[in-house]
């Protein structure tokens, strides 16, 4: 979608260059900072509204790009943003405070709040959930596996169903931590049930509006007209931007909508705990420990990280077109808020670099850069092609076994082919470091010239290692037949097309799966993200009738052969 009206959008651009706060950081600080936006002061792009706050004090605010492209609306401090897992934080304090209203245990079992999970043979916590060390499957996942699509109206109700139904955890609980959205969703369902509020409800008399964020809720109806909301958007193939919002109404894993005024008031009560008192602040800031004695790095909604040396706390967010970070360096007193309306954007690494810039003085041998590199512009490194040969070929993620990337080139151009899409072009940011375009994904191959681990950046980082795999069988007859989940109340049928295996569904596109084998059973891997790793079983008899699916942060979802 190309807009076409320079004249109109020249406004996005006029209106989000001013600043709209007390300029309280030098002149030479903020030429920098801004320097790190240039792409995103087009007239014609969505972007993003920053806020940094040092000693509770909201010392540079800016809007950059248009909140809304139809209308020519710009982005301001007080755009509103759907700030995705960012949330999650907002949630994990609701919980804590019923604890310390003495309403419930963060170590409580959670089937005493939701008795029709069934009993997996290990008891789950609270604790567990807050920490993403459950073991339960990601309910993402789970539904877009079932069929549903992305435009559909998705409720707590469909979300706890799903979440029902399953039959297995991915792990023992305590022992491993594995990010899943799940854990969240049931945190507010049990403050529903507990307090006998919505979430929404709960949040907002509890934690915003005593800390005066009169702009922040939990949207649990995506139908809501929200006042100065700022679009999400997209890239499309032509070029241009399509909307991209979320139609979920779920809470507990996301759906906050703020700006980043209202998150200074947030971030201060780390400070302050007007809210909640220390004990809040305590159990928020409460890594997890696992059952091995390991700590891990998430806490409460929070992920603790370090930046050359000074310890940071925080969380990003990505749902649909937005994306947001909220960074703490506590010992600075220093945070710096990004909400982006831009899938392509990454505000973390933004958040890094103006951290980076304010800090210079007190962070030894860091040159800050002079921008960001942004997508789908990015600023691409010249290497040698064979170079990348070193890389080329397959790596499984360490988290998600089965789960395959693979990367190849073509000439002078570098693919990868991976959750989510057909293969996608990859630009050099180094010799060992590739990106997508339009996308907040990055690539590091590590060892070089022999690489043999991989880490997927995004949000985190991701390791995987390089993998051999092999085309079996040669026969894929036995494998055709229709096969049922009733951990998902969906069927797909296998068929042979053109001597390939192809998965159908009634609801989602097909899906080609292609014999790859690193030792054991039958193992296929998907086109797309869906059926990434699958694996057959063959009865007594020797013929095929299960078939075990993994994908994202779902294991072993079994489906049984129909007669």
């Amino acid at each position: 979608m190309k807009l076409r009206y320079p004249s109109i959008l020249a406004l996005c651009m006029l209106a989000s260059a001013s600043v709209l706060s007390a300029q309280k950081l030098s002149p030479s600080i903020t030429k920098k900072i801004d320097a790190l936006f240039s792409e995103y002061r087009m007239p014609d792009t969505p972007g993003c509204a920053l806020g940094i706050y040092r000693n509770g004090t909201l010392v540079y605010s800016r809007g950059y790009g248009c909140a809304d492209l139809e209308h020519a609306v710009p982005i301001k401090p007080g755009s509103i943003f759907d700030i995705g897992s960012t949330s999650k934080q907002f949630t994990a304090a609701s919980v804590i405070l019923l604890q310390e209203d003495g309403k419930l245990s963060l170590d409580d079992d959670i089937r005493k709040y939701i008795p029709e999970l069934p009993d997996y043979g290990h008891t789950i916590t609270l604790r567990h959930l807050l920490n993403h060390t459950s073991g339960l499957r990601d309910y993402l996942g789970l539904l877009v596996m079932a069929g549903y699509t992305l435009g559909d109206v998705v409720g707590s109700d469909d979300v706890l169903k799903i979440i029902t139904q399953q039959r297995g955890l991915d792990f023992e609980p305590g022992t491993k931590y594995v990010y899943s959205n799940t854990g969240y969703v049931l945190l507010g369902e049990i403050v529903k049930r507990v307090s006998g509020k919505p979430l929404r409800e709960f949040a907002g008399e509890r934690i915003f509006a005593p800390l005066g964020m009169t702009h922040t809720m939990f949207v649990d109806d995506h139908s809501m007209i929200i006042p100065n909301r700022a679009i999400g958007y997209e890239g499309t193939n032509g070029g241009g931007f399509s909307r991209s919002v979320s139609t979920n109404d779920q809470t507990g894993d996301g759906a906050v909508h703020t700006n980043v005024e209202d998150l200074l008031k947030w971030d201060e009560n780390f400070y302050t705990t007007t809210v909640g008192g220390t004990t809040l602040i305590r159990e928020l800031e409460r890594r997890g420990v696992l059952t091995g004695g390991d700590t891990i790095g998430y806490a409460a909604g929070l992920e603790f990280g370090s930046l050359h040396g000074l310890r940071t706390v925080g969380h990003d967010g990505a749902i649909r077109g937005y994306r947001s970070q909220l960074l703490r360096v506590p010992s600075e007193h220093l945070s710096v808020a990004v909400l982006a309306n831009y899938r392509g954007i990454d505000p973390n690494e933004i958040a890094v670099r103006i951290i980076e810039i304010i800090l210079a003085d007190h962070l030894p041998n860091v040159t800050p850069v002079a921008a960001v590199r942004p997508t789908p512009h990015r600023m691409v490194v010249k290497i040698d092609t064979a170079a990348f040969d070193a890389y080329t070929g397959d790596y499984e993620m360490d988290e998600s076994p089965g789960f395959i990337f693979t990367f190849r080139r073509e000439g002078d151009h570098y693919f990868v082919l991976g959750p989510g899409q057909p293969p996608d072009t990859l630009f050099p940011e180094s010799d060992s470091l590739f990106a997508i375009a339009d996308d907040d994904i990055k690539f590091l191959f590590h060892h070089p010239p022999a690489a043999d681990r991989m880490s997927l950046l995004q949000g985190g980082e991701h390791m995987a290692h390089r993998v051999t795999v092999k085309a079996v069988p040669d026969n894929l007859a036995p494998f055709a037949g229709t096969y049922r989940s009733p951990e998902l109340q969906t069927s797909y049928t296998l068929v042979v097309e053109n001597g390939k295996l192809v998965a159908r569904h009634q609801r989602r596109a097909p899906v080609t799966l292609t014999p790859k084998q690193t030792g054991g059973p039958p193992l296929f891997a998907g086109d797309n993200w869906l059926l990434k790793r699958v694996i057959f079983d063959r009865g007594k008899d020797g013929v095929v009738n299960t078939m075990l699916v993994s994908f994202a942060r779902n294991r072993d979802i079994r489906f049984e052969r129909e007669h």
